[in-house]
């Protein structure tokens, strides 16, 4: 689904289900030119997850236990070219990380656009949690990052996190992979461990793994008290061809 020149604004306590079809456009929230400005709150977050998640929501597809959710089962959210400040503020997003194109979409991509993150969760992503990427500005505050193939993927873009839970990553907690615009800002997080992140800087870190071009000094030693969300209603989307 795309959004241009628009923009979404949804009430607190939605839920949004979706599913993924290989190499296509279902199951995405595409962004251009509009906006994405969602604020949930802490009792009743906005949820983006999975149509077979019946955590949130309910059984939604009715099937019971039958199917379960797993990473990948829909693509992601996706913020391009001349999107203006985007912001999201109590918000889940699970179990992203369709195909598209030949690679895993992002929880986030964000690509020559802005996006602030405060208060959320990004975790279960087959990819990365949030993907920032030529000339993109991202900020990701008070977040669990967890459970991804990488928690934050960023090229040639302005990263910064801070206060976050950066943890249970399968690659890396930090994955930089080019810093023509500096390195990525990631002092006072949590990586799953009191002796930091692993990386030949930190002997004896055994955290979450990052790459150069992070500062993560100093680190947290105990993990931040985050979300614990509930939710009490359902939007669902669910495009078909």
């Amino acid at each position: 689904m795309s959004f241009t020149g628009g923009g979404l604004t949804m009430l607190p306590g939605a839920v949004v289900k979706l599913k993924g079809v290989s190499n296509g456009t279902l199951g995405a929230l595409r962004f251009s030119g509009g906006t994405f400005n969602v604020a949930g709150t802490s009792s009743d977050p906005v949820v983006f997850t999975s149509l077979l998640d019946d955590n949130f929501g309910g059984d939604t597809n009715n099937n019971g236990s039958a199917t379960l959710p797993a990473k990948s089962d829909w693509h992601g959210i996706r913020l391009f070219t001349a999107s203006a400040v985007n912001s999201v503020d109590h918000v889940i997003v699970r179990y992203s990380g369709a195909i598209n194109a030949g690679t895993p979409d992002m929880s986030f991509y964000v690509q020559n656009s802005t996006l602030t993150v405060n208060n959320s969760e990004l975790s279960q992503g087959g990819a990365a949690g949030a993907y920032a990427e030529s000339g993109a500005s991202l900020r990701i505050l008070n977040t669990d990052v967890k459970n991804n193939f990488d928690g934050v993927r960023a090229s040639n873009s302005n990263v910064l996190l801070s206060n976050c839970s950066i943890s249970g990553n399968t690659s890396r907690g930090v994955n930089v992979v080019s810093a023509t615009l500096g390195p990525v800002q990631a002092a006072f997080n949590w990586w799953g461990s009191a002796s930091g992140p692993t990386h030949a800087g930190n002997p004896g870190g055994t955290g979450d793994s990052v790459t150069n071009n992070v500062v993560y000094t100093p680190y947290l030693g105990t993990e931040p008290s985050n979300i614990l969300p509930s939710v009490v209603s359902v939007t669902l989307l669910d495009p078909t061809p």
